[in-house]
């Protein structure tokens, strides 16, 4: 699908696995692995597309954005969570709006992210941020640039939860909290932490193979 403005899409890929106790962005689904995985699903809404990460390691042709760090007292805080890594995204993406992906949600279908960028295009908003059940999914959001101001203001008062940051950087009235309550949106945001999750996940794939493994279309 194509769309009249660019969207750059961002891959948070920043864990440490460490409950998972192997590198989680390297574990193999269906054929591939749960980068590149993710990183398909970008390509197939977004142009360009980057990976948020301090790791180095992760030895794909895409780039990897360093997660920003912000001072507080004079001493510099490095990491400070997903919130670093969305704040070096905006303050340094080219375009307005940018899609964002963690790289644990391998049930997510490309075309929730279709919908979301969709969404851009008719609205004020400055961020898109799905709901389940009334609980906001900001690490699978999309977010416009404008906001990278307010969300290093907020860092600075250490305010590190996404959505806290962003309540603080925007009013209500420019962010679309889009509700996917539903059947099947139950297993989209579930996401990989542990080796029973990812034996439990890979199950649920096989059940819906069709709607999961090829990203909803």
């Amino acid at each position: 699908m194509r769309f009249p403005a660019p969207v750059t899409g961002f891959l948070f890929a920043g864990g440490r696995s460490r409950r998972m106790g192997q590198d989680k962005v390297q574990l193999p689904w269906h054929g591939s692995t749960l980068l590149d995985l993710a990183l398909d699903k970008l390509r197939a809404v977004c142009s360009p597309v980057r990976i948020c990460s301090n790791r180095q390691d992760l030895y794909t042709d895409v780039p990897v954005l360093a997660d920003a760090s912000v001072v507080i007292e004079g001493v510099e805080c490095s990491p400070i969570g997903p919130l670093g890594g969305l704040l070096a995204a905006l303050e340094q993406t080219k375009t307005d709006w940018n899609l964002f992906l963690p790289v644990d949600v391998p049930l997510l279908p490309v075309a929730l992210l279709q919908q979301m960028v969709q969404k851009t295009e008719a609205s004020s908003a400055w961020a898109i941020v799905p709901t389940l059940h009334g609980k906001p999914q900001p690490l699978c959001a999309v977010y416009h640039r404008a906001l990278s101001s307010g969300l290093r203001q907020a860092a600075q008062e250490e305010q590190w939860k996404i959505t806290t940051a962003l309540q603080s950087a925007a009013p209500d009235e420019v962010v679309h909290w889009m509700d996917c309550t539903g059947a099947e949106a139950d297993r989209w945001f579930l996401n990989l932490n542990t080796p029973r999750d990812w034996i439990r996940l890979q199950s649920l794939t096989e059940e819906s193979a069709g709607y999961f493994q090829y990203g909803g279309r």
